[in-house]
């Protein structure tokens, strides 16, 4: 009797069958694409073969995320930005505050912010100046009371 064999797989052969891409390098050529650039434009600057990138745009396998998902994710984001930051300020105590250490806690707090603002597409431009009352002076004066107070008036 014959005994059946099996068939072993095909080993790879660089030279056949080119380069191999990574799911990541596949998902940049993808993204490449979607950003407007033709198959050339990516092939010359990419050095990548043009079937390749024929092939990438044809998988449909090969997603990139979502507009749904990126915004969620973005979402996501900003709320632990800004939650970062609020636990900073929470963070102050009169301890800290007399260790010196509320430079940092607010230059912490105030990078969060920032970047939370950022994240939104929100304008952090001058926002320290932003809701100050008409009467500037009289804040002013009310601050420098209770900075008198916390220091035991030694300014």
């Amino acid at each position: 009797m014959d005994s059946i064999q099996p068939q072993s797989k095909p080993t790879y052969n660089k030279k056949v069958h080119g380069k191999r891409y990574t799911h990541t390098q596949k998902l940049a050529v993808k993204a490449l694409l979607e950003s407007g650039k033709t198959p050339t434009e990516i092939q010359r600057e990419e050095k990548i073969d043009r079937s390749t990138v024929y092939n990438v745009m044809r998988d449909q396998r090969i997603n990139l995320l979502a507009k749904q998902q990126v915004d969620a994710i973005k979402n996501a984001l900003v709320g632990l930005t800004y939650a970062n930051a609020y636990r900073a300020q929470g963070a102050i105590t009169e301890e800290k505050l007399e260790n010196s250490s509320f430079l940092q806690l607010m230059t912490g707090s105030a990078i969060g912010i920032e970047k939370g603002r950022l994240m939104e597409n929100l304008s952090t431009d001058n926002v320290s100046f932003r809701g100050i009352s008409q009467n500037i002076e009289e804040d002013r004066a009310k601050l420098m009371s209770k900075l008198n107070d916390i220091l035991g008036d030694k300014t």
